[in-house]
């Protein structure tokens, strides 16, 4: 695997949020490291820092330094390997900053790089691939719409082989549409170095509906599902782990756009204007087609019954005993909805 460079991870205080995503994004890291103008380290801020931030709508170009933790976990540039695993596992941390004796980093350390240890996930990963796609016609007329290929692969293969990079090897396909040219490429999972599995579909039942095809015994107690048509470097294991972190039983992942409207908004009581913006800048969630789920949900999805995930979701919204939250991207996404979407894409 090739080494991350922890370089990327520095920010200066006086550079807005803007730069922590894309410090974020270019190092892979989880964590961006705040300098001064002396280099010396001031804050840190974390993938969920960020995360936090984004849920709240705060504006972007605010400086990281309001952001950072200021009293962040380092270790001396003497420390050796074990005592800075030690330190790792008393603070709960996966990164940790080498200063030298004038606070300046020298050195990112990182816990998976330290154990040497490719961890392998014990939760599922299902791909739901069974859609017509009928707004990429008539591409997807004799090819289904996770088979088209994007730099020489089938969006689908790129989408596997980043999961199995993240350590999930447990991997489930949804299939109806042209299924056989599906399976015939990906068959069992041998040549990826990863189990596949299929659920068929005889007739649509819709991307939540599909999953009632499942074994409850075949499936992890959390798991992953997943649109097959779209692109993205979304870190799973983050997403996972902030599922658990708040006992959730659906997480769904969304990416916070912002909408310059070309208009001024008015908001009325009937005919009272109570307030007027001029052409303002909002901030809008969209979902983007990727779900969390303790399995305890699949009781609900009945048999054979088409359901759509939306309407499947809103069912639990105010069920007792269920917890459904939201889950904030930064990452690059990229939805392959149109013929237009895909040609952007391909000339990447």
């Amino acid at each position: 695997m090739k080494k991350k460079d922890w370089k990327k991870t520095l920010v200066r205080d006086d550079q807005n949020i803007e730069e922590v995503i894309k410090s974020l994004r270019s190092s892979g890291l989880q964590i961006v490291l705040i300098i001064n103008k002396s280099k010396q380290l001031v804050g840190t801020i974390t993938d969920g820092d960020l995360r936090e931030f984004i849920l709240k709508k705060f504006d972007l170009k605010k400086k990281s330094k309001l952001l950072m933790n200021k009293k962040p976990i380092f270790a001396k540039k003497k420390f050796n390997i074990s005592k800075i695993l030690n330190l790792m596992k008393q603070k709960g941390v996966s990164q940790i900053p080498i200063l030298d004796s004038n606070k300046r980093v020298v050195d990112l350390k990182i816990l998976q790089n330290l154990i040497q240890d490719n961890e392998i996930r014990d939760e599922c990963f299902i791909f739901m691939a069974g859609g017509k796609g009928l707004r990429l016609r008539p591409i997807t007329k004799k090819t289904p719409k996770p088979m088209i290929k994007v730099n020489g692969k089938p969006i689908l293969e790129h989408l596997i082989v980043n999961v199995k990079k993240q350590g999930f090897r447990n991997i489930f396909i949804s299939t109806h549409y042209l299924q056989n040219k599906i399976k015939s490429y990906f068959q069992d999972g041998k040549k990826f170095k990863l189990k596949i599995k299929y659920l068929n579909e005889k007739k649509p039942l819709g991307t939540a509906g599909a999953l009632s095809k499942l074994n409850k015994n075949d499936i992890s107690e959390n798991f992953i599902v997943s649109n097959s048509d779209i692109l993205s470097n979304i870190n799973y294991i983050e997403a996972i782990s902030y599922h658990k972190k708040n006992k959730a039983d659906i997480t769904l992942l969304t990416k916070n756009f912002l909408t310059k409207h070309k208009f001024s908004v008015i908001d009325n009581s009937g005919k009272i204007l109570k307030k007027i913006d001029e052409k303002p800048t909002t901030f809008v969630n969209y979902g983007i087609g990727v779900y969390i789920f303790n399995k305890k949900i699949l009781k609900f999805t009945g048999k054979e019954k088409y359901i759509d995930m939306i309407k499947f979701i809103k069912n639990f919204q105010n069920k007792k005993n269920f917890k459904v939250i939201t889950y904030p991207i930064h990452e690059d996404w990229r939805d392959i909805g149109n013929p237009l979407d895909l040609e952007l894409i391909s000339k990447k």
